[in-house]
């Protein structure tokens, strides 16, 4: 699965992703859990634009909001079967913008945090859903997001089972263009991202949602 993230905005993201807008708001955040805000990233009348929403699907037809916390992650090897996603992948796909991502390795002494990120430093393009949200009484809007899974490439077997979809620059627009969703599933989840990983160990720090700085990523022996 994919729990938690970063995004740390510099100078190459808005080129990185094709976005013509400044979104003045961004702070660099680098411990972004479900039920937090981040940026996402989708097609609008055939140019990219990028808004903040809420991580945690919540399905338009949902009763309730706390749905939302069930759906953090869509798993792509069952995603065109499952109910609470299926208008998301017709109408509501997304990519979500991560510097890294955490994920946690069972060792002797408990769980042990891993930070994985690009090694080139950029920035990771992860495949996701997103939705529009009505509060059924005061009919306020919630948008909400999803991030893809899928099983792991050998390097990320050694930590985990699952890892987000990761997306390469060459697949990115159709992605988010195609108009046949149901094709372009049919080779993801055999696919296997060439983008080079890089990864480490960090602290314990990170298992609190209240943490949120730069030493969260830095390397621990």
């Amino acid at each position: 699965m994919c729990g938690r993230f970063t995004l740390d905005i510099d100078e190459r993201f808005y080129p990185r992703f094709k976005l013509e807008k400044v979104l003045t708001e961004l702070t660099p955040h680098f411990n972004i859990a479900p039920n937090q805000d981040s940026i996402i990233v989708f097609n609008h009348e055939g140019k990219n634009e990028a808004k903040l929403m809420r991580w945690g699907l919540i399905p338009f037809w949902a009763k309730e909001e706390k749905l939302g916390l069930k759906l953090i992650n869509a798993k792509i090897e069952t995603l065109h079967i499952k109910n609470p996603c299926k208008h998301a992948l017709a109408h509501g796909r997304c990519i979500v913008p991560a510097s890294g991502f955490y994920e946690w390795k069972q060792e002797e002494d408990g769980k042990q945090p891993y930070y994985i990120y690009p090694a080139d430093n950029g920035y990771f393009a992860l495949a996701g859903l997103y939705e529009t949200w009505k509060e059924p009484l005061s009919q306020k809007e919630l948008q909400t997001f999803s991030i893809i899974t899928t099983s792991p490439t050998k390097q990320m077997s050694e930590i985990h089972n699952r890892m987000p979809l990761i997306l390469d620059s060459n697949l990115e627009a159709e992605w988010l263009k195609s108009t046949n969703p149901e094709t372009l599933l049919s080779s993801l989840p055999f696919y296997e991202t060439t983008t080079a990983i890089a990864m480490h160990k960090v602290s314990k720090k990170v298992n609190s949602p209240a943490n949120d700085d730069r030493s969260l990523i830095e390397t621990i022996p």
